[in-house]
Protein backbone atom coordinates (compact mmCIF):
# COMPACT_ATOMS: atom_id res chain seq x y z
CA UNK A 1 0.00 0.00 0.00
CA UNK A 2 1.64 3.23 -1.24
CA UNK A 3 -0.22 6.35 0.38
CA UNK A 4 -3.57 7.08 1.57
CA UNK A 5 -5.28 10.29 1.19
CA UNK A 6 -8.64 11.48 2.38
CA UNK A 7 -10.53 14.92 2.06
CA UNK A 8 -11.76 15.70 5.70
CA UNK A 9 -14.93 18.42 5.79
CA UNK A 10 -15.76 20.82 8.34
CA UNK A 11 -18.98 19.03 9.18
CA UNK A 12 -16.96 15.70 9.73
CA UNK A 13 -14.54 17.57 11.74
CA UNK A 14 -17.24 19.28 14.13
CA UNK A 15 -18.98 15.42 14.54
CA UNK A 16 -15.68 14.18 15.58
CA UNK A 17 -15.26 17.21 18.49
CA UNK A 18 -19.05 16.25 19.16
CA UNK A 19 -18.20 12.62 19.86
CA UNK A 20 -15.15 13.72 22.09
CA UNK A 21 -16.72 15.80 23.83
CA UNK A 22 -19.35 13.13 24.85
CA UNK A 23 -16.78 10.93 25.36
CA UNK A 24 -15.17 13.16 27.97
CA UNK A 25 -18.55 13.42 29.29
CA UNK A 26 -18.87 9.70 29.53
CA UNK A 27 -15.97 9.77 31.32
CA UNK A 28 -16.65 12.41 33.92
CA UNK A 29 -20.06 10.96 34.81
CA UNK A 30 -18.60 7.46 34.93
CA UNK A 31 -16.02 8.77 37.80
CA UNK A 32 -19.00 10.60 39.68
CA UNK A 33 -21.70 8.60 39.39
CA UNK A 34 -21.48 5.81 42.41
CA UNK A 35 -21.65 8.99 45.03
CA UNK A 36 -24.87 10.25 43.46
CA UNK A 37 -27.64 9.84 45.42
CA UNK A 38 -30.62 7.68 44.13
CA UNK A 39 -33.42 9.52 45.38
CA UNK A 40 -34.56 13.33 43.51
CA UNK A 41 -33.51 16.25 45.37
CA UNK A 42 -36.62 17.64 46.70
CA UNK A 43 -37.63 13.64 47.80
CA UNK A 44 -33.94 13.96 50.15
CA UNK A 45 -31.71 17.09 49.99
CA UNK A 46 -29.50 16.01 52.58
CA UNK A 47 -28.38 13.01 50.82
CA UNK A 48 -27.51 15.69 47.59
CA UNK A 49 -25.79 17.81 50.01
CA UNK A 50 -23.52 14.86 51.30
CA UNK A 51 -22.96 13.98 47.94
CA UNK A 52 -21.58 17.21 46.88
CA UNK A 53 -19.60 17.31 50.30
CA UNK A 54 -18.50 13.33 49.42
CA UNK A 55 -17.34 14.40 45.76
CA UNK A 56 -15.31 17.45 47.12
CA UNK A 57 -14.00 16.25 50.25
CA UNK A 58 -13.54 12.48 50.19
CA UNK A 59 -12.04 12.53 46.19
CA UNK A 60 -8.95 15.02 45.94
CA UNK A 61 -8.84 14.06 42.24
CA UNK A 62 -12.12 15.29 41.78
CA UNK A 63 -10.45 18.60 41.85
CA UNK A 64 -7.24 17.38 39.25
CA UNK A 65 -10.72 16.39 37.05
CA UNK A 66 -12.71 19.50 37.22
CA UNK A 67 -9.47 21.49 36.16
CA UNK A 68 -8.88 18.57 33.39
CA UNK A 69 -12.44 18.65 32.25
CA UNK A 70 -11.65 22.84 32.32
CA UNK A 71 -8.40 22.99 30.22
CA UNK A 72 -9.94 20.51 27.45
CA UNK A 73 -13.20 22.61 27.42
CA UNK A 74 -10.79 25.55 26.50
CA UNK A 75 -8.48 23.82 23.87
CA UNK A 76 -12.02 22.31 22.39
CA UNK A 77 -13.71 25.89 22.47
CA UNK A 78 -10.69 27.56 20.68
CA UNK A 79 -10.24 24.53 18.28
CA UNK A 80 -14.07 24.45 17.29
CA UNK A 81 -13.57 28.17 16.85
CA UNK A 82 -10.93 27.52 14.12
CA UNK A 83 -12.68 25.25 12.52
CA UNK A 84 -16.05 27.69 12.29
CA UNK A 85 -14.05 30.58 10.73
Amino acid sequence: MRGFKARVGAEQVQQLFSLLDSFNALRNWSIFYPYRPKKKVRDDPRAWWKYAYTCITKKPEAWKNTIKILQSREVYVALRCKVLE
